[in-house]
């Protein structure tokens, strides 16, 4: 069979797609809505969508509150000595010879 024998609904768009459609045994109904389809469409490729909300950047997920993106400058403080003073548990040798003095 020739080329020029079989219908073919034939779309060509602004950004410079093209689209075919084989019209080979279709009805009315059928040509009919395929018309309209490619009448309404962008051009666009069809895209089978993944999930009903999608994003071309991923979003951070987690906790959020007005305070994470506040300047450092605030949110810096003072602290008093007794806060910058190194604690241990542990005596150095010069506290144990102390407290065998105190004890005597």
């Amino acid at each position: 069979m020739d080329q020029q024998n079989i219908p073919v609904l034939r779309a060509e768009y602004g950004n410079g797609r093209i689209i075919q459609i084989v019209l080979k045994s279709f009805d009315a109904e059928q040509v009919k809505r395929h018309f309209n389809l490619v009448r309404t469409r962008s051009g666009l490729p069809v895209v089978d969508l993944v999930s009903r909300q999608s994003a071309h950047v991923a979003s951070v997920q987690g906790m959020w509150n007005p305070m994470i993106n506040i300047s450092s400058e605030l949110n810096v403080s003072e602290l008093s000595e007794k806060f910058s003073r190194h604690r241990t548990a542990k005596l150095s040798a010069t506290e144990y010879v102390s407290s065998l003095v105190d004890e005597n």
